[in-house]
Order: structure tokens, then sequence, then C-alpha cells
């Protein structure tokens, strides 16, 4: 009797057989094993990194407890949706109508409907975007993007009108904004400021660029309002015909 003993993974198994033809059997089965278990992790690690979930204009997120849904006017993906305290968390959400990515947003809607429209960034600035949706009912929206803590300036547009903090909308220390207006678009855009304008030992010349390309991208805010407004006043217009 000849004693086999088989070592995977610093787990040994022990076969006892008398013939020589068996233990070249349990050597192949060794080899396959191995490959199997290789490729099962592999193949695990690729599935779990490259899983995206499909979602359309059908699937509702409801959040039951406040009496409020949330879903999308177009088909997208993201990675993962999780629920947690009445508020849904979308990870690397990504809308049809958009080419990019938003790496996290937390959404929650209070006795209200929130249908998702949008998410873009100015091309240039990976520190800028904007979200837009529609909301009917008479309730509260809450939004969280998740961003790194830094100076940023944030802005609210509803119906294509800029409204000052307090007037229907409040941001929190940790950059959550609770909503409130009633059945309106509503576009949240952020953009962080640029380092120059708070480091003292840059030159002023940089610094001055720096408010310069600022005080542009605020005049582009500007000029997106004046165009959400005309788009809504025409829709208002045509509705009454």
């Amino acid at each position: 009797m000849k004693r086999i003993c088989i070592k995977i993974f610093h787990i040994q198994l022990t076969i006892i057989k008398g013939d020589y033809k068996i233990q070249k059997i349990a050597s192949i089965k060794k080899i396959f094993v191995c490959l199997a278990i290789f490729c099962l992790i592999s193949g695990t690690y690729i599935v779990n990194a490259q899983t995206l979930t499909q979602f359309s204009p059908e699937d509702n997120f409801p959040v039951l407890e406040k009496d409020g849904n949330i879903n999308f006017a177009v088909n997208g993906t993201y990675s993962q949706a999780k629920f947690e305290n009445n508020t849904w968390i979308f990870t690397d959400l990504k809308l049809n109508n958009s080419r990019f990515t938003l790496p996290t947003l937390e959404i929650s809607a209070h006795n209200c409907n929130i249908t998702i429209i949008m998410y873009s960034r100015f091309s240039s600035l990976e520190s800028a975007g904007v979200l837009r949706y529609n909301v009917t009912g008479q309730g509260t929206q809450i939004v969280n993007f998740n961003l790194q803590p830094k100076e940023r300036e944030w802005s609210v547009i509803f119906n294509g009108e800029f409204r000052t903090e307090g007037h229907n909308w409040q941001l929190d220390n940790e950059e959550t904004l609770t909503i409130t207006p009633q059945t309106v678009n509503v576009s949240i855009f952020y953009m962080d400021f640029p380092d120059e304008l708070y480091d003292a030992s840059i030159p002023f010349y940089l610094r001055h660029s720096a408010s310069i390309a600022t005080g542009a991208i605020l005049s582009v805010i500007v000029i997106m309002a004046v165009i959400l407004q005309f788009q809504n006043w025409k829709i208002k217009k045509e509705s009454k015909k």
C-alpha cells in the first residue's frame, strides 16, 4: 500500500492506494483542481469589477416610510444601489443621455416623487457638475454627492430661477442639500474653487487668473439658468394653446 499526499493551498489530502496509475491520476486531478480554483477566484474578481445593473424609466426606487419615490427619465446603469436610512445610495451611476459617470449619489424623497433627468460635467472641469430632476408633490428632497471636503460653490435653480440658500434649500456641514419646492424642475450645480484662490504663497497674478476663470464659469451658470427659464416659458406657452 502506498500513501500519497496531495497538498493544495496548505490543505493536505492523503490518498491510500496501491496502484501507481492512481497516483498519476491523483496528480493530474491536483493540477485541474488548482486551475479550477484559480479560474474561479480570477473569474469572480473580473465579474465583480465589470458587473453593471441596468435600469429603465419603468424601474422605481421607493422610500416607503416617507411616502416618496425615485425613478429616472432615461435608461442607465449603476454598479450598486443600496437603501439605508430611507436614502438610496447609487454607485457609479450613469445615464444614457450623458457620457459622465456620477461616482456616488445619495438621494431621498419625502412625500414627493423625483424623476432624475440628467447628470453632466463641464469637459474641462472634473470638479464641477450639475444634476437635474423633476419633482412632483409637496415634499422634501435630500441630496448628497459624497464629495471630498473642499471650498466649493453651490447653486440651486428652480424652473430656471436662481434662489439663494435659505429660499427653498439648505446646505448642512456635510454638504447634504435639503430642498423643498413644490412640483418644479430642479438643477443642482456645484463647482470646486481653485486652490490658488486660498494659497497665499502663490503669486498674485496666478490667483487673479484663477478668480477670472471662476467668474467665467459662474457666468456660464447664469447663461444656463436663462436658457432653462426660456425653455420653461416656452413649454408653458405651448400648453396654453
